[in-house]
């Protein structure tokens, strides 16, 4: 168990995307999901089934549909973060 306290991401001026993939190897199904946080605290929320080979089919799947939904908001600005990120990436992003 962690002893470190979690810290809430918040989108404070830029909308955040935040996306994640899974799947079961061997069903070749899997998940991809993406929610984006807006600066007026409004979420939304995607998913979609998938049939992939791979876990990163999936998580490129949830970034996809992570984008058109900001596209579809007329997003011209965001930040995305996935499973992907090297941990370093996420550092600008406390406090």
């Amino acid at each position: 168990m962690s002893t470190n306290p979690q810290k809430l991401i918040i989108a404070k001026d830029i909308p955040i995307m935040l996306f994640a993939g899974e799947f079961q190897g061997t069903l070749l199904q899997g998940v991809a999901v993406a929610v984006l946080l807006m600066p007026n605290g409004r979420r939304y929320t995607v998913s979609q089934l998938v049939s992939v080979n791979h876990k990163d089919e999936a998580e490129y799947t949830a970034l996809i549909i992570g984008l058109k939904k900001a596209n579809q908001l007329r997003l011209k600005t965001l930040v995305q973060l996935g499973e992907s990120n090297p941990p370093d990436f996420y550092r600008n992003f406390r406090d």
